[in-house]
């Protein structure tokens, strides 16, 4: 009986032991997302609703409750830098959006282990292996000092204000193409062997074996990569600010890098009402554009082999 109590004793101590190890282990997630999520959301909310006062260096509550989505909207309507901005984030998001599929045939070419994969497999993994700091300072000096030389030309791309964002923008996909090839040859690697002798047996080639079993296979990773692009286009800055800080052409501007400016900039403080109004009204458009899109993708989306 003695015994049967100890046993007893000691599964009810193995049990304590896991839930204050799960406890331990889900509280991390947990924290970072009240802080950094609710706690973020919380504060943009009542933000967008106080002003700054320099002489407190405090934020509080003003008597026009509106005041600062009139100056965000008068902004947003009044000044061509957000127009400029509104259009060099679409067609960012829509090059992001075309080079997935780029990355895609990269990371089957390389997983298939064709001709020549781990030149390319070395080439697209250097961003990874050095600091970004240093890629940044190697492809600025090579794009405004060895293009020129090149090509005789009187300045580089990123010095000629008409191909500042375009200059940014190739870089950025660029370590795009080699963050996601990590993703998607790593779960194409979880494919089974026997679904793939499977579509061999049908008749499968290459093209149909990517088609039919690869991509929906890796769908999910996909649909992940689809669906954070939506709210990536308010707030993405195509790497224009890590180039040309806050002295970048207007034609390069995006909204994320207006944003960013407003917020780090001299004003600095005084402009954070501003963008919260600017967030707000940004996540009222992504939000449903995102829970559409996840709807869409998953309702006609590729199905198992």
């Amino acid at each position: 009986m003695e015994k049967i109590r100890s046993n007893r004793k000691k599964v009810s101590w193995r049990n304590k032991k896991a839930m204050i190890f799960y406890i331990c282990i889900v509280a991390i997630p947990f924290i970072n997302f009240i802080l950094f999520q609710v706690f973020q959301y919380v504060n943009t909310f009542i933000l967008a609703f106080q002003v700054y006062d320099p002489g407190t260096a405090s934020f509080h509550f003003t008597s026009d409750f509106f005041f600062n989505f009139r100056s965000f909207f008068e902004e947003f309507f009044g000044q061509s830098g957000f127009a400029i901005g509104i259009r060099n984030s679409i067609l960012f998001s829509i090059g992001q959006y075309m080079m997935i599929p780029i990355s895609l045939l990269v990371s089957y070419y390389i997983w298939k282990k064709m001709p020549a994969n781990r030149f390319f497999q070395t080439m697209l993994m250097m961003p990874g292996m050095i600091s970004g700091m240093v890629w940044t300072v190697i492809y600025k000096y090579f794009m405004d000092r060895a293009i020129p030389e090149l090509f005789n030309l009187p300045f580089g791309p990123m010095s000629a204000p008409a191909t500042q964002f375009i200059a940014a923008v190739i870089y950025c996909y660029w370590l795009a193409v080699a963050g996601n090839m990590l993703i998607y040859t790593g779960t194409m690697s979880g494919i089974s062997n026997e679904l793939l002798d499977a579509g061999k047996v049908d008749g499968l080639r290459s093209i149909g074996e990517f088609w039919h079993i690869v991509l929906p296979s890796i769908y999910p990773v996909l649909l992940v990569f689809i669906i954070t692009a939506i709210p990536g286009i308010f707030s993405g800055t195509a790497n224009v600010y890590e180039f040309y800080g806050q002295s970048a052409d207007p034609s390069a501007y995006t909204i994320g890098y207006i944003m960013f400016v407003k917020a780090v900039g001299i004003a600095g403080e005084s402009q954070w009402p501003s963008n919260a109004v600017g967030s707000l009204f940004f996540t009222a458009i992504a939000a449903p554009l995102t829970f559409l899109a996840r709807w869409a993708l998953v309702k006609f989306g590729p199905k198992e082999y």
